[in-house]
């Protein structure tokens, strides 16, 4: 009976599989199609298998199937980390996801879906980019909880998971970056306003303090303070000139400036307009590292914004316009404020 039943099957098998199988020969048996093939199925001739990488080349290794016994090329799909990429002649193909995208796979996806704002894959790590695993918070970088933001002024260093980069790393005391998304404790290299490198040989060398606040009555290369300005040929910083009789021309300035090492200028107040020192900026001690509750910074006065210059008795501001422009549309800007002698008004008797 059992060497009757296997001839019937034999003889099946030589006519012809199903869809879904295929023919293999001595003996003659109908196989089901694995996955990443497809088999039509019918006659003996035609009862043949498929490979989905049916260009056998890069172009369709990424297409595979969703399970066994396919019975057509329409069943090949994209496998993870490839996009879908259709035919109109019916030869699908499918390419790897680029940079900061990945794909599940499966589903014939046209194209692969980026990561989550801000996020990016790793260069530096191979394989396919199948999940949402793969995008990282790139170096510089912190995840807020919603998307991926730049470092403000501190730096971040390696691709990291979301939770493993929920902030960024402070600089030594006293130093900052000079660009946002900085990546090393090295790019922290510009002194803030007021301080001084403890030992330049040694100023990355963190947890330990890099820097000190600047000694009383004296200036530090970090920064130019309000109301004075950096002199080249004296190498040194100066006060902003008030100006006097001989010479009625007052000066202030406003910011810390970035100190370079190039000669800085104070803002003139304007043709014949003094500026006084009444505007404070404060000197602190030189043991306040800004970590402890300090007795208050002494106070020296300069002239830090407009509001320090003035004008002398007899005298009242007048505004030097440009001509009219001749279209109607436009108007001049104000010059800079001059002075001019007034005559004092007759009191009345």
């Amino acid at each position: 009976m059992k060497a009757a039943a296997a001839v019937a099957a034999a003889a099946a098998a030589t006519a012809g599989c199903a869809a879904g199988f295929y023919l293999v020969n001595n003996p003659a048996t109908c196989t089901k199609c694995p996955v990443g093939s497809y088999c039509p199925g019918g006659i003996a001739t035609k009862s043949v298998i498929y490979s989905c990488n049916w260009a056998s080349n890069d172009t369709t290794v990424g297409l595979t199937t969703k399970a066994e016994r396919s019975t057509s090329r329409a069943a090949c799909v994209n496998k993870p980390g490839y996009k879908h990429v259709p035919s109109t002649v019916g030869k699908p193909s499918a390419a790897l996801c680029g940079p900061n995208t990945y794909a599940p796979g499966f589903n014939k996806q046209k194209a692969c879906t980026p990561c989550q704002s801000g996020l990016k894959t790793d260069p530096s790590v191979g394989g396919l980019q199948i999940n949402a695993t793969v995008c990282k918070v790139p170096p510089g970088w912190f995840y807020t909880g919603t998307a991926a933001v730049r470092c403000p002024k501190e730096y971040r260093g390696g691709y990291a998971v979301s939770t493993a980069a929920t902030k960024c790393d402070s600089c030594p005391v006293g130093s900052t970056t000079k660009h946002s998304n900085s990546t090393l404790l090295t790019d922290c290299k510009v002194l803030k306003p007021g301080r001084f490198w403890l030992n330049s040989n040694t100023q990355m060398q963190k947890p330990e303090p890099t820097t000190s606040i600047c000694l009383q009555n004296s200036w530090c290369p970090g920064a130019i303070p309000p109301g004075h300005y950096f002199s080249a040929a004296a190498n040194t910083t100066v006060k902003c000139a008030n100006g006097d009789a001989a010479n009625p021309n007052g000066f202030y300035q406003p910011n810390w400036v970035q100190y370079t090492g190039v000669a800085t200028t104070c803002t003139a107040c304007g043709a014949g307009i003094l500026s006084a020192d009444l505007e404070s900026l404060n000197i602190f001690r030189p043991s306040d590292d800004g970590s402890t509750t300090w007795s208050p910074a002494e106070t020296l006065l300069v002239p830090m914004t407009s509001d320090s210059c003035y004008i002398r008795r007899g005298q009242g501001w007048c505004w030097l316009l440009a001509p009219m422009s001749a279209s109607p549309s436009t108007w001049p800007s104000p010059a800079t404020p001059t002075t001019t002698a007034q005559t004092a008004p007759t009191r009345a008797s």
